[in-house]
């Protein structure tokens, strides 16, 4: 039988944006969470920088000694998935891997599918040491799929890169799709340990690390941060599901994102999503464009009681608790919040 190797969706050139959290992701995500990733278009736009605080990532790094990807055999009941330590001490689930991680690959080889099981066509073929963005969960319990005897994700994977969340500029080769992570007895990847700056000087640092990386390496503390407020072309994105509390849990939080500045658009420049509860002055969609200084926190205690309940269908299954507490976790939610400028180069993306 056919082994443990996800339905990758098909290569595409026009790249994507990572926009919650969930996240947020940080994008950038799934078609029904529709929080980690938006479609973007091919052509550059020269515009004029923004008064936001500058881009910034952590550097692509090649994996110069992995191999490139073959059509190797997946992992099997006669093939040993190397040993797979704990990723670190800080915060994570324990039943799920934590949305908007960075995974490595332990297996000698895994394939990529088009959705998750064995008989799903095969669009790459990643192998031991290369790295995978966990870009959401595309389905209403924000956990993996089980079928075929293993847990199956959606992930991106781009040879030799590992600067997720932040989308590679040349996104030519990077295949998107699921991975069987695990089976009953052996994973086939692992959670890469957080790398957590020594300071924060700008969003360009916080959108540079992973939504998980986020909750990982700061935790409730308080940060502020300078950015634009809004995403220009994600108003086609819907809220599916009913949530509580609406503020924290909700969907159409991709709309409430902040990015260091739209000046250098595309790439995408990365993005933080924020909640705003109840007893702070709501930002408000006229304030899109704009560049805010926010104060706030990851890790916010509610976290713990946030619920998502999907529409009535057939065959659906409820939520993963779990999951979705750390969907509400790697939320930014806002403390209080205050107006310095505008971002030239926001009206300029508005699709129309």
């Amino acid at each position: 039988m056919d082994h443990p190797l996800p339905d990758a969706a098909p290569r595409r050139r026009a790249p994507t944006v990572v926009a919650v959290i969930v996240v947020l992701i940080l994008g950038v995500v799934a078609a029904t969470l529709a929080v980690m990733l938006l479609t973007r278009g091919d052509g550059s736009v020269a515009m004029p920088s923004a008064s936001a605080s500058a881009t910034a990532s952590r550097p692509p790094t090649s994996t110069s000694d992995t191999p490139s990807p073959s059509l190797a055999p997946e992992p099997s009941d006669g093939t040993s998935a190397a040993p797979s330590a704990e990723a670190s001490a800080f915060a994570r689930p324990s039943e799920v891997l934590p949305l908007g991680s960075e995974l490595r690959v332990t297996a000698d080889s895994l394939r990529i599918r088009q959705g998750p099981g064995v008989e799903r066509p095969i669009t790459g073929v990643v192998n031991a040491g290369d790295l995978l963005f966990l870009t959401g969960i595309e389905n209403p319990r924000l956990a993996p799929i089980t079928a075929d005897g293993f847990a199956w994700y959606p992930v991106a994977f781009m040879p030799g890169y590992s600067g997720w969340p932040i989308e590679p500029a040349d996104s030519d080769g990077r295949v998107v799709g699921w991975i069987a992570a695990e089976s009953a007895s052996e994973s086939f990847v692992e959670l890469v340990v957080p790398q957590c700056p020594d300071s924060v000087s700008d969003l360009a640092a916080v959108v540079a690390l992973t939504p998980y990386e986020r909750v990982a390496c700061f935790g409730d503390e308080t940060l502020t941060l300078e950015g634009t407020y809004g995403c220009p072309f994600c108003d086609s994105l819907t809220q599916p599901y009913a949530t509580d509390p609406a503020w924290l849990a909700e969907w159409t939080h991709h709309l409430d994102v902040l990015v260091p500045s739209w000046g250098e658009y595309p790439p995408f420049p990365g993005s933080i999503v924020m909640a705003t509860p109840p007893d702070v002055e709501p930002i408000g969609p006229d304030r899109r464009g704009s560049v805010l200084r926010v104060t706030g926190h990851f890790d916010d205690p509610r976290s713990a009681d946030c619920s998502i309940t999907p529409e009535p269908a057939a065959g659906a299954d409820p939520p993963h608790e779990e999951a979705v507490e750390w969907y509400c976790r790697e939320r930014f939610v806002v403390e209080s919040w205050e107006a310095i400028g505008t971002d030239p180069a926001y009206e300029a993306l508005i699709p129309g």
